[in-house]
């Protein structure tokens, strides 16, 4: 084999390696059916504050995290 052969057939390889890697999209995408807040409470400075995270639930009963962020001692959200 020459050069040029080998790499052309090291090209392909790592192609179909790339593609085989590749995450493909689910047979079937589940529907959105709701929203969870999960917030914990920390000191900051001279007043409580709370950490949060919004879920996003699915109808097949999974859920995933969508955003993250803090809320002061009045309810208003900021970024952490």
């Amino acid at each position: 084999m020459t050069l040029h052969n080998r790499m052309t057939a090291f090209s392909f390889a790592a192609a179909v390696a790339l593609a085989v890697l590749a995450p493909s999209a689910p047979a079937h995408a589940a529907e959105v059916v709701g929203f969870e807040e999960e917030c914990v409470p920390f000191r900051a400075g001279f007043g409580i504050h709370q950490r949060c995270i919004a879920y996003v639930i699915y109808d097949d009963g999974t859920r995933e995290a969508s955003d993250h962020y803090n809320r002061d001692e009045n309810g208003m959200m900021y970024d952490p």
